[in-house]
């Protein structure tokens, strides 16, 4: 296996850029409904900051991987040359990324789960699902 070309480099870079920028973007995303699914108890808001925690775990995958890529070249005077170290690196990175996503894939059952599960209750309780929230009707509309 070869090292990156000179033009891979520099698109690993940007994907390394953009992926720092939605690792910031999807934990913010991830926190705002925690924050309120805390509140709320909200199912929907919870399966919301699952798909962003998804999201979060990618990018992270991504630099992990390319920043590994574009580390400099070792010395000359070590025992062990790049060509030798590159593959048992690409490996381990590969079964990284299998975990990941594997995490990632059973995060994201659970999530539709809980949604479908949440989408039926409402249809069977539809008479009767927002009696308990009169209050805070009462409350929005005294504020608004």
């Amino acid at each position: 296996q070869l090292a990156l070309t000179q033009k891979q480099r520099r698109w690993s870079i940007l994907l390394v850029a953009f992926s720092g920028w939605e690792l910031i973007a999807s934990a913010c995303i991830a926190g705002t409904p925690l924050a309120f699914a805390y509140k709320d108890d909200g199912v929907s808001l919870y399966c919301l900051c699952i798909q962003a925690l998804s999201h979060l775990l990618c990018s992270f995958v991504i630099i992990l991987r390319f920043i590994g890529e574009l580390l400099p070249s070792r010395d000359d005077n070590s025992q062990v040359s790049d060509g030798e170290i590159l593959p048992e690196q690409r490996r381990r990175d590969l079964r990284r990324e299998q975990l990941f996503a594997i995490v990632m894939g059973i995060g994201m059952l659970v999530s539709c789960a809980a949604l479908l599960f949440k989408a039926f209750r409402k249809i069977k309780f539809w008479d009767q699902w927002y009696l308990d929230h009169s209050v805070q009707d009462q409350d929005i509309e005294l504020v608004t």
